[in-house]
């Protein structure tokens, strides 16, 4: 069983996604003390809509407001306040967890492209999610806690990516 995507799209049209989001990015206009809120109130639904609802606008659409360029904010955030976007972003490995210093994912750059290469495992919003937000390598392993990796955001169809589930 999964999270119904039809809530997510509810959930924005009430006002319900991104409240620390800038209303000039299609926010609540809020700031972390109103989303965080809101993420308690969340908890008060049943344990799945509290967790969905922070894997979307926690980390994906943080991430992209916090390390987007202008131009993805203005077309992803607006997405994610609605809930027209369901997202996920894929750090967790098989052999490495969820330790980012650990994560043998790697993104090559090929020309104006990346070529990504590894597994991630346990997208709590697998098979319902639209945006996949991939963590990779694109160093070697750092010293410092946050070098030498970045995200990436691959084409949902593109060849030779995968989405298994389980049954």
């Amino acid at each position: 069983m999964f999270f119904p995507a039809d809530v997510f799209r509810k959930a924005g049209q009430a006002g319900l996604l991104c409240a620390g989001i800038p209303e000039a990015y299609g926010g609540g206009g809020g700031d972390f003390l109103h989303h965080a809120i809101l993420y308690e109130e969340h908890g008060f639904s049943p344990a799945g809509a509290a967790m969905e609802a922070g894997v979307t606008t926690d980390t994906a659409a943080y991430a992209v407001y916090h390390a987007g360029t202008e131009a993805q904010k203005h077309e992803w955030l607006p997405q994610f306040a609605s809930g027209e976007v369901i997202s996920e972003v894929g750090v967790t490995e098989p052999h490495s967890g969820s330790d980012p210093r650990s994560m043998k994912t790697y993104a090559k750059r090929s020309g104006a492209d990346y070529i990504i290469n590894g597994q991630k495992m346990w997208m709590t919003n697998g098979p319902i999610m639209t945006m996949l937000i991939v963590a990779a390598r694109t160093g070697e392993r750092p010293r410092r806690p946050r070098s030498g990796f970045d995200v990436h955001c691959p084409d949902q169809g593109h060849q030779g990516r995968h989405r298994v589930q389980a049954a």
